[in-house]
Parts: structure tokens; sequence; C-alpha cells
């Protein structure tokens, strides 16, 4: 245990660096619960690859389909575990750009890291708004894809710019549907 006021250091684990309590002093205040965070994060992922592209994957791979979700499960586990592990070090918001930094201190590798972040993002919103754009919206009305894609990345960029909470309250809805889809 650490002693003068500082936080409690568990057995075992190394003491906090100086500053790593600064993220209390963060002007940022937390407008997203753990639940419905972890609704958020599921919901995204059960739409960006289950139900946007099983088919074209199950079209291409035939029955041995159920590999790549293991692996991605494996990957998955291995992930959370990681960043698991990286926010009680460094509790301070910044991701994987911030843990690179602090590892590693070279700018020329975080920035790496941070376009790569942000490209894997830009990849997962196009695949989701031609989804929605194609085979969702295609079921109903028969309206260009590329339209309705930027349609939806609009509507999607305006729910973000109201801010974190709201989106993640105004999608909920949707993500648990789509979670109850899959049981």
């Amino acid at each position: 245990m650490e002693l003068g006021g500082g936080r409690a250091t568990p057995v075992g684990a190394a003491p906090r660096p100086p500053g790593a309590d600064a993220a209390a002093d963060t002007p940022l205040r937390r407008g997203i619960s753990r639940p419905v965070l972890l609704v958020f994060i599921v919901g995204d992922m059960l739409g960006a690859g289950i139900y946007t592209l099983v088919g074209e994957v199950g079209a291409e791979v035939g029955g041995a389909i159920w590999t790549a979700f293991a692996l991605a499960l494996v990957l998955a586990i291995l992930t959370a575990g990681a960043y698991a592990e990286l926010t009680t070090k460094y509790p301070r918001a910044g991701g994987a750009a911030y843990y690179v930094n602090r590892a590693f201190g070279m700018p020329l590798l975080t920035f790496l890291v941070t376009f790569a972040v942000m490209a894997s993002g830009i990849v997962s919103a196009s695949t989701l708004a031609r989804g929605f754009g194609g085979d969702y919206l295609g079921a109903f009305v028969e309206l260009p894809v590329l339209l309705m894609a930027l349609v939806f990345i609009v509507v999607v960029a305006l729910v973000n710019y109201r801010g974190s909470s709201s989106r993640c309250e105004s999608t909920s809805p949707l993500r648990r549907s789509r979670c109850s889809g899959c049981c």
C-alpha cells in the first residue's frame, strides 16, 4: 500500500507513476454509464460483423464460417484483457494512442497507431453505411446505395455532434434488439 494520501496500490502491482491520478483532474465528465457503454460496444460489434458481413463471408467459406467467429472471439477476449489491464494502469482517456505513447515514447509510432485506429473506424462506418443503404433499406425501398449510405453517415454524424451520452441513449434500444436477434 502506498502511504501519504495517494491511491492504494494492490499487492503485487507496480506503484502508479506520478501524475497517474490526473484523470480525476480532467475537465471531462462521465456521461455514459457502464451498462450503456457495454450495450453500445456489443451492439456495435454485432452490427458491424454479424449482420453486415456474415452472408458474404458465408458465401466465400461455406461451412467453415464458424472458425472465423471462433478466431474473432479469441482475439476479442485477448484485446479486452489487454485493455482492462491498461486502463487500470493508465486511467486516462486516449485509448491505444495513449498506451503506445506511454510504453514507447515515440511520436511517430503513436501517430501510426492513432492513424490505424482512425482508419479502422472509417472502414467500419463505411461498411455499416453501405450495409444499411444496400441490404437493410433495399428490402423496403429501392434507392441508390451510395446516396443512402451518405445519408446514414450524416445522420450518425449529427447524433455524434449532439454528444456521446445522447448517442448511446438514442441507439440503445436498437442495439438491444440486435443483441436479442442473436439469441
